[in-house]
Order: C-alpha cells, then structure tokens, then sequence
C-alpha cells in the first residue's frame, strides 16, 4: 500500500511540476536560439573584417614561434650569402680593374 502512495504521489509531483517544467525547457530552447543568432551574426562580421573566429591554441602560439625563427634564419642565411657573392664580386672587379691598367701601361 506505501508503494502505491509513493508511485500516486509521485505522479502528482510530476503533473504539477509538469508545466514549470516545459517552461524552463522553453526559456533554456530560447536562450540557446539566441546564443546562436548572435554568435553567428558576430562571427560573420569577424570573418569579414578579417579576424580569426577562433580563439588562438597554445599550440598554435608555438607554431608561430618557430616559424618567424625559422623566417629569421633564412633572412640571415641570405644576408650573409648575398655578402659573401657581394665580396667575391668585388674582389673579382677589382683584380680585373687591376690588370686592364696594366695592359693600359702597356699599350703607352
């Protein structure tokens, strides 16, 4: 007999609670439609503006890192050989510079 009191009682909790309830999952339905909305909208306006939509990973962060080292290493690279070419250039010009004098001398 308890077990029908409990089962009956709980039947009419729930039919009471019943409509607040649905209520509750209408404001929560809403709430998420309008999350929605709004997170779309300003998304689009992100993507067009030209930002990242996304927050940026530690992973990512890292990635950046090495990749403007890397970027700095072959800049130095070739500094470092276009000054070498420079060098050699100018040192060919002027063993070349030096031997035309004398075929000038000669030619006097």
């Amino acid at each position: 007999m308890l077990s029908i009191l409990k089962t009956f009682g709980m039947g009419l909790l729930y039919t009471i609670l019943s409509p607040f309830i649905l209520l509750i999952l209408i404001f929560y339905f809403i709430y998420t439609l309008l999350a929605f909305i709004i997170m779309f909208l300003g998304n689009i306006f992100l993507f067009f503006k030209g930002q990242s939509i996304t927050d940026e990973l530690e992973i990512d962060k890292q990635a950046r890192k090495i990749l403007e080292a890397q970027n700095i290493q072959e800049e130095k690279f070739k500094e470092a050989v276009l000054k070498q070419l420079d060098d050699s250039n100018s040192s060919s010009n002027n063993e070349n510079n030096d031997t035309e004098l004398k075929r000038g001398d000669l030619d006097d």
